[in-house]
């Protein structure tokens, strides 16, 4: 019943309206689903930890889940990538995604294909090592990208999408929570 009031107040500030209403000129998105297998290592610490919260890592070490919110993490985590044990200064541990990881693979294997053609690819994932990941191997490989995360200072943050938008750069990485709000990617033909 106070819809009208409601809509009178917020759409003279922020309207969201559909990209073929206001852009009418630019392609449509294509969004595709892939499935990627997990390598062999990915995939034994996953059932492990999905079958009893404690996966055994290569070194040794144990990774747990005191919890199921925690267990769902590292789930998402092994299905990504690899992970191990690291500590900080105070022996305080952590899960640090590392290599092999499955998602990064088959990325690269598609842009050594040519799948994306020469079309603007804009790759997101809520994992922020998912993306370092990934922006690492891009890095090694010589292949030019931006890159949004939450360490990333505004400036920088601004020309790697200025990069992106102008053609400069054709990758731009970034996690969900940095680049899902406040900035155009107009450019993107492909949304991974």
């Amino acid at each position: 019943h106070m819809e009208q009031e409601f809509f009178a107040s917020i759409n003279p500030r922020m309207r969201r309206m559909l990209k073929s209403v206001v852009l009418p000129n630019l392609p449509p998105v294509v969004n595709e689903r892939r499935d990627v297998e997990m390598s062999p290592k990915q995939k034994r610490a996953y059932n492990q930890m999905r079958d009893h919260m404690i996966a055994e890592i290569e070194d040794g070490s144990y990774l747990t889940a005191p919890s199921p919110l925690t267990q769902t993490i590292r789930l998402l985590q092994f299905a990504s990538s690899y992970a191990e044990m690291t500590y900080d200064e105070e022996g305080v541990p952590s899960t640090t995604l590392i290599e092999p990881s499955n998602k990064v693979d088959a990325f690269m294997d598609d842009i050594k294909s040519g799948d994306f053609g020469g079309d603007s690819v804009a790759v997101s994932a809520v994992s922020k090592q998912l993306i370092n990941l990934l922006s690492a191997r891009l890095t090694k490989e010589k292949i030019e990208h931006g890159l949004i995360t939450g360490d990333i200072e505004e400036h920088d943050r601004q020309r790697a999408v200025d990069d992106f938008q102008s053609g400069k750069t054709k990758f731009i990485l970034f996690t969900a929570q940095a680049g899902g709000v406040g900035i155009t990617l107009t450019k993107a033909r492909w949304l991974v």
